[in-house]
């Protein structure tokens, strides 16, 4: 067992320093930890996404997916466009704009 420092994405000049053991448990908080998405991230890069979309979206492609990340935040793509940008939110920022949508704060949008 010995300690080792790492560098999470996206944050230049800090580190954490981590116990590393051969553990099961250790291994897998690496691998969360490590895998850190921001906006703008081509979709097909996020690995292992099962992206969804809603049951009542058109045949021909034109949806909103979304995927739930291990960190806990959602990213959402457009369908059209697989391998594109897809914007990572929280899902309390999600949790908002669904209930803005079922509300119908953004109906003038689609009309």
């Amino acid at each position: 067992m010995g300690w080792r420092c790492y560098r999470l994405p996206g944050t230049e000049g800090s580190r954490i320093t981590v116990r590393v053991r051969a553990d099961i448990r250790i291994a897998r908080w690496k691998e969360v930890m490590m895998e850190r998405f921001d906006n703008g991230v081509p979709a097909n890069s996020i690995s292992d996404a099962q992206w969804l979309k809603s049951s009542i979206s058109s045949a021909v492609g034109n949806c909103v997916e979304v995927a739930a990340l291990p960190q806990g935040d959602v990213a959402v793509r457009n369908s059209r466009y697989p391998d594109g940008p897809a914007l990572i939110y929280t899902r309390d920022e999600l949790k908002a704009f669904v209930a803005g949508a079922k509300s119908g704060e953004f109906d003038h949008v689609t009309a």
